[in-house]
């Protein structure tokens, strides 16, 4: 009677553990062909998701942007048809192992991107409760895989094959043994290899202010007063208006020339020749790779404002990328529009007062002006968003647009890690690890930690408060 009742249970165990491996195979061949097909319908996107990951090169990240969704198509629907089950488990295991140590790598790193890993309908921010439920889904895969009853299974070979060197078949657990290893040794040498990669990207960044401050540096020594942040926010740079308060781009349209970029210094809208809608949409989405940090995961191009008219140029749908902005000042200062036209005479500029900042509107701004010393004030440095890989209304002007959101930071915020919590616009921040790059009024370029004291950080934007500013940079 006992082994009657024995034998009872261990049937009913059996019967229980298959209909639960028949729930999780169909789960997760739905699951697959769900998220494989949803990213065949927007390959771009999904390529855009892996690359911001920053762990394959670019050209990988094309393949893998097409070849993963396939992959989990074909391994969906041979699960749904129980077909190969052996070997689709296994490549499940493959999947949700790499998808989790992409995602643990993410949260060692400190960056804040999306999971594209399983399609837009399962996408969130990757934190632990994304890899917990990568890790779920690995841990099904392998119990499935363990209890296919077509899995290969050890062998008790005569003494005589023990002893030949020709194996002919590998259990299933050594295959996991080496899986697990692979994956121990790419988890442990990844963060080496993106410290490595990501210390290039900053030097990258450093680079690009560099050449920014130098060419403001030069400006400055030509036109006897360093660039302003132009007129308003409806107007772009106009290579017919000349410099300083006639001139109603961004600074960084001021420079332009002085960073070899002269040619697309004078194809800016004039009076004469104002740019129709095609001609504008096609110069404001032209890109400059001194405005490009590496390290912050946007598109080249992003998405406009389409509510701004701007003057002697037209409404326009992309824009092209800008992280850098200049240091307006450590006061919050109130932007417009500017005057409707070139011959506006009953426009009333706005009045500022003595704005503490490098540049403002219709600034001219010199060295004499910089009373607490060239190398205790910030020129520039880069702009904080929202969510890395995601644009956001700091990013949806032409760099060339005067004085707005686009191309001016205050030291009243503080700074901060892009996506961080509680940032808004108008405010310094990076994408690097430890701190943001800025560019000095000196020409110099220093690293400012996150850590950095608010007050130390917002004494760096005033040009003439009486204090040093150091601390914190390196």
């Amino acid at each position: 009677m006992g082994n009657e009742n024995t034998l009872a249970t261990r049937n009913a165990s059996i019967s229980f553990l298959g209909v639960l491996s028949h729930f999780f195979r169909i789960a997760i061949a739905l699951l697959l062909i769900t998220s494989g097909l949803l990213h065949l319908q927007n390959v771009p996107a999904h390529f855009v998701a892996i690359a911001n990951y920053r762990i394959v090169p670019v050209p990988v990240s094309r393949f893998l942007g097409f070849g993963l969704p396939s992959l989990h198509v074909v391994v969906g629907v041979s699960l749904l048809l129980s077909e190969n089950r052996w070997l689709c488990y296994l490549s499940s295991v493959g999947l949700f192992g790499i998808y989790m140590t992409a995602q643990l790598s993410v949260l060692l790193r400190g960056l804040r991107i999306d999971c594209g890993c399983l399609g837009p309908s399962a996408s969130s921010t990757i934190g632990v409760d994304t890899v917990s439920k990568t890790a779920f889904l690995l841990i099904v895969s392998i119990w499935l895989a363990w209890q296919e009853e077509d899995r290969p299974h050890c062998r008790v070979l005569p003494h005589s094959s023990r002893q030949s060197n020709d194996r002919k078949a590998i259990t299933l657990i050594e295959l996991l043994v080496c899986i697990s290893m692979i994956g121990l040794l790419i988890a442990l040498i990844l963060p080496a290899v993106q410290s490595a990669r990501e210390s290039g990207r900053r030097t990258s960044c450093s680079n690009n202010q560099r050449q920014l401050v130098l060419a403001v540096q030069l400006h400055e020594g030509t036109n006897k007063a360093f660039p302003s942040t132009g007129w308003g926010y409806n107007w772009v740079g106009m290579h017919d208006q000349g410099t300083g308060k006639r001139q109603p781009g961004s600074w960084i349209y001021a420079v332009l020339p002085l960073i070899e970029q002269t040619s697309l210094w004078s194809a800016s809208p004039t009076v004469i020749q104002p740019h129709t809608s095609d001609n504008f949409q096609r110069y404001v989405i032209e890109k400059v790779p001194q405005l490009i940090c590496p390290s912050k995961g946007l598109g080249v191009t992003l998405p406009a404002n389409v509510g701004v008219a701007y003057r002697y140029g037209s409404n326009i749908t992309m824009v092209s990328r800008s992280d850098y902005a200049v240091n307006a000042g450590d006061k919050l200062l109130e932007n417009n529009a500017g005057p409707v036209s070139v011959n506006d005479v009953s426009f009333v500029w706005p009045r500022l007062g003595n704005p503490s900042g490098m540049a403002y509107v219709r600034s001219e701004v010199r060295h004499s002006d910089v009373t607490d010393g060239t190398t205790n004030v910030i020129y520039c440095g880069e702009k904080w968003s929202e969510r890395t890989g995601l644009a956001d209304r700091g990013y949806d002007q032409p760099w060339s647009t005067g004085d707005s959101q686009e191309s001016r930071r205050f030291t009243e915020k503080i700074l901060l890690r892009d996506g961080s919590k509680g940032g808004e616009l108008e405010r310094f921040g990076s994408s690097h690890a430890g701190g943001g790059v800025f560019g000095f009024v000196d020409g110099s370029v220093h690293i400012i930690h996150f850590s950095i004291h608010p007050t130390v950080f917002r004494t760096l934007g005033n040009r003439f408060d009486g204090n040093d500013g150091v601390g914190n940079i390196d």
